[in-house]
Formats: structure tokens, C-alpha cells, sequence
């Protein structure tokens, strides 16, 4: 196939450099520049945060569990030997990274970090037209019926 598709990896360090490591520009941020709305660092908000972690990583892993059953490839950047529609990916075409955004947006609860959270939007902008875009295009072009079908009925997100 041509061309190579773009991994979820710099989704995976944009969740790491925004909100786990420190020395990163949303917890650079965060300590040089505060903002006057704070997220609560109350238990109860990273708890919610931590749910939202463990349900993010379910949605990873079943998504990842359901490709390796198909025998098809889970890495963005090779070829895809089957469309996957069934499982997980019958509620979305998308489930690893409906699950980075819940791992994300969990992560950014359970560090009670608000500048991560208004980067996100950027990480996802940068996520479609980076991943999603080309594994679409990979998908439209090896599977044109069935990708089109699949697409009417299942949303990219949920």
C-alpha cells in the first residue's frame, strides 16, 4: 500500500506531556501561568478520573482484543487484512481512541489539571488529520462497499 498511516503513539505522548510529565507544556502551563477557574482536587473528582482511566484502558484493550481475533493488523501503519465491524467497533469505528480520550480526559481529573483539559481539543485536532484521516483513506480505498456500509450505520466516536 502506499503512503504509511500515522501512529496513535503521539496521541498516546500528547496525554503524557500534557498531563503526567511536568516538565510538558500543559503542566508548564499549569504552574506558570494559573488560570482563576482550578479543576477540585477533591477525592471524589479523581476518583471519577481514575473510572474514566479504567474505562478508557477496557476500551483500548477490547479494541485491540477484537483486531488481533480478526487476524488483522493493529498498527496504523500496516495494511488492514480485514474490516473489522462487530464488537466494540459495532458502537464505534474507533474504540482505541475513544479510549486515549477517555484515559486523557481521566488523567486529567485525577492530576486536577485544568490547562491539559484545554489542550485536548488541539490533541484531537491533531489526532484526525494525522491518524484517522489516512486510516479512513486506507479503508475507503481497500474496502470500499463494505467501509461505505460500515460508515452509515457506525459513528467515528460514539
Amino acid at each position: 500500500r502506499q503512503g504509511k498511516l500515522r501512529t496513535p503513539l503521539g496521541y498516546a505522548g500528547a496525554f503524557a506531556a500534557n498531563v503526567l510529565h511536568r516538565k510538558a507544556l500543559g503542566a508548564w502551563l499549569e504552574r506558570w501561568i494559573p488560570l482563576p477557574v482550578r479543576i477540585p482536587d477533591y477525592p471524589w473528582v479523581a476518583a471519577v478520573g481514575l473510572c474514566m482511566i479504567g474505562v478508557g484502558l477496557g476500551l483500548m484493550f477490547t479494541g485491540i482484543i477484537t483486531f488481533r481475533r480478526a487476524h488483522t493488523a493493529i498498527i496504523p501503519n500496516q495494511a488492514a487484512r480485514a474490516l473489522v465491524t462487530h464488537g466494540v467497533y459495532a458502537l464505534t469505528r474507533n474504540p482505541m481512541y475513544v479510549g486515549f480520550s477517555m484515559l486523557y480526559l481521566g488523567g486529567v481529573l485525577a492530576a486536577a489539571m485544568l490547562w491539559p483539559l484545554l489542550l485536548f481539543p488541539l490533541v484531537i485536532v491533531a489526532l484526525v488529520h494525522t491518524a484517522i484521516h489516512p486510516e479512513e483513506r486506507h479503508l475507503r480505498e481497500r474496502f470500499p462497499a463494505e467501509y461505505a456500509q460500515y460508515t452509515s450505520r457506525v459513528r467515528r466516536w460514539i
